[in-house]
């Protein structure tokens, strides 16, 4: 029996063969569901996977992947296609109803302008909560004949359970091999290395950027460090160990070596009070302040997701102690958590994600970052070490 032909366009996906056979499979049976979730850590390749699943079904002839000559299949690349809607996360505490309600619902209702099919490509669904998952759930259930959904997520159970239910997941090997050539070759470093940056930085050009950065790579060793030390702190000391990471952190996505010196920033200020009003230097003053709290809410989110690639290495280290973990240099912290067991590793994971929806929701990064490993102290460390 011959091998079903694979469209052009899913000739990107040549780091994941499953997925890509599994799609061809789908579009060459006529069988392509309704809703998709496409979860992994492998994020950019789960992105192409959904621009080329897009292609193949709007494509008038399947999926030609040729966006020289083929308006579709470019518009779509181009995120201009009218019948391909790709949406992300408008605010900084994810997706608003509004714009489910107004880029979604509204438009799946529509008939498609120029294809047999709409398409509609939501990203970190993991940010869809409260209303405006409950808002998309309906249409998922029951979705026009000619519409398909797919949900991009880093793991499926930081998805509403009942949006999971009505989709059928897709899930993506860890980083393929090339991209962890690529950040390795950009970087500098290892593969081994270059591994647990892609899975903090799905993009091998984010890893790479990771990688060369001393202070973020600080942050990493101050995680792994208090990981490797929580069962013999007490409260107390969780608590100083949360204040090493948080102030590690705040300053992992400073301006390094460009960053002004303090007589530097004095002599700044001197001449803003001197050529400025009060209200405008008010404003700059305020601006600063702005982006110095978004700056450390990144390194904080940071790492939380350095905290969540070690625990999920843990927890796979719990079904299978022969699995090669992500963070292989921290390998004996992976072992030394995953003998806590299943449940509590998984506990942890939650609280882990709980901080990340915690601070996407203006929660203090650093109260956060305290409830978290504290949490992590009751879920991982027996009560004799406590």
């Amino acid at each position: 029996m011959s091998e079903t032909a694979v469209p052009p366009c899913l000739s990107a996906l040549d780091g994941q063969p499953r997925v890509r056979r599994f799609l061809a499979d789908a579009l060459a049976q006529g069988r392509v569901g309704a809703a998709y979730l496409f979860c992994g850590t492998a994020g950019e390749e789960a992105h192409r996977a959904a621009v080329a699943l897009a292609q193949a079904l709007v494509c008038p002839r399947g999926g030609c992947g040729d966006t020289a000559s083929c308006d579709d299949c470019r518009l779509v690349a181009a995120g201009d296609h009218p019948d391909v809607t790709i949406l992300s996360p408008d605010s900084a505490t994810g997706y608003r109803i509004e714009q489910v309600r107004d880029e979604v619902i509204a438009r799946a209702q529509k008939t498609p302008v120029r294809s047999p099919a709409k398409v509609f490509v939501l990203e970190r669904a993991d940010q869809l909560r409260g209303v405006s998952a409950n808002a998309l759930l309906k249409t998922i259930e029951e979705p026009p004949g000619d519409t398909h959904f797919i949900l991009c997520s880093p793991a499926p159970d930081l998805v509403l359970p009942t949006i999971v239910s009505r989709c059928q997941v897709v899930p993506f090997a860890p980083a393929a091999a090339s991209a962890v050539a690529e950040a390795a070759a950009a970087a500098g470093v290892s593969e081994a290395e270059a591994a647990w940056a892609l899975f903090v930085c799905p993009a091998a050009a984010d890893a790479a950027a990771l990688l060369a950065s001393a202070p973020r790579r600080a942050v990493r060793d101050a995680v792994l460090d208090t990981l490797g030390r929580l069962g013999s702190l007490d409260g107390w000391g969780v608590l100083q160990a949360a204040d090493t990471v948080a102030e590690a952190a705040a300053v992992s996505f400073s301006d390094g070596e460009g960053a002004m010196t303090d007589g530097e920033r004095e002599e700044r200020d001197r001449l803003l009070e001197e050529y400025l009003t009060r209200g405008a230097l008010k404003a700059v003053k305020e601006q600063e302040k702005r982006e110095d709290a978004a700056k450390e809410r990144s390194g904080i989110m940071e790492a939380v997701a350095i905290c969540e690639s070690v625990l999920r290495d843990a927890f796979v280290a719990t079904q299978d102690r022969a699995a090669t973990p992500v963070n292989a240099d921290a390998a004996p912290i992976v072992e030394a958590l995953a003998a806590a067991g299943a449940e509590r590793v998984a506990a942890a994971c939650e609280a882990a994600e709980r901080a990340a929806a915690d601070i996407a929701h203006n929660v203090t990064p650093r109260l956060a970052v305290e409830a978290m490993l504290l949490a992590f102290k009751e879920a991982l460390c027996p009560a004799s070490s406590r």
